[in-house]
């Protein structure tokens, strides 16, 4: 145990949390983050538990394509473009 450790130990412990060495001295071992619904434990041997509070809510995505982008793009270039040609006659 680490001097971090002991002064991080009290709020986790109130919480019910867990404190885990990621790095062993052969490597690192990172566990699998799991998303707990509802459960006391939220901590195993290999993965941590992560609770799920359902605080928002994602009512939508708003998708703009990429190919909209690109053609405005190239529409742009070309009438700068046609614009410079007019100019130079």
């Amino acid at each position: 145990m680490h001097a971090w450790s002991r002064v991080i130990a009290p709020l986790v412990n109130a919480t019910g949390g867990d404190l885990a060495r990621i790095e062993d001295g052969s490597g690192v071992h990172l566990p699998r983050i799991v998303a707990v619904r509802s459960s006391d434990t939220f901590k195993g041997d290999d993965w941590m538990g992560v609770r799920v509070r359902e605080s928002s809510v994602v009512r939508g995505i708003g998708v703009l394509p990429v190919f909209a982008g690109l053609i405005g793009l190239l529409l742009l270039v070309g009438s700068l473009a046609a614009t410079w040609m007019r100019e130079g006659r």
